[in-house]
């Protein structure tokens, strides 16, 4: 379940995550970790799949490249969550949708960003959190 974020006026990168760029091309396809479906009605923000960009990470890494997609113009990154347990280590990355209304023409951005985690990655698992689809 996606948290409900519709109050938050104004969300901020999270500290664990390091700076956000923007390239025109598209990288590379990698494998996703995990991928699911979900939706929350009438929140602002809308949940991306990411990819790791330098393919799996070492048990010993602490750092972690991960790549995005957003809309371009109708779409901009809110923050990037990141929770870590003793199994696993959770990934949200939160985009602001806002799509003209009578429709719109959207093409995708590529952006990355690092993750910088309070431990070696180890055994945990990499999860994604579910992704919404923009419609339009």
């Amino acid at each position: 379940m996606i948290a409900d974020r519709s109050g938050d006026p104004d969300p901020t990168p999270h500290p664990q995550v390091e700076g956000e760029t923007t390239t025109n091309a598209t990288p590379e396809p990698k494998e996703a970790v995990h991928n699911a479906e979900a939706a929350t009605p009438g929140s602002p923000f809308r949940s991306v799949a990411w990819e790791l960009l330098d393919g799996e990470p070492e048990p010993d890494a602490t750092e972690l490249r991960i790549g995005f997609s957003l809309v371009g113009r109708y779409e901009t990154l809110a923050r990037i969550d990141v929770r870590e347990t003793a199994s696993q280590v959770f990934v949200t990355v939160l985009a602001r949708f806002d799509p003209p209304e009578g429709g719109w023409f959207g093409y995708a951005e590529a952006h990355q960003a690092t993750i910088v985690l309070d431990g070696p990655l180890g055994d945990r698992a990499l999860v994604h959190a579910p992704t919404d689809e923009p419609s339009g």
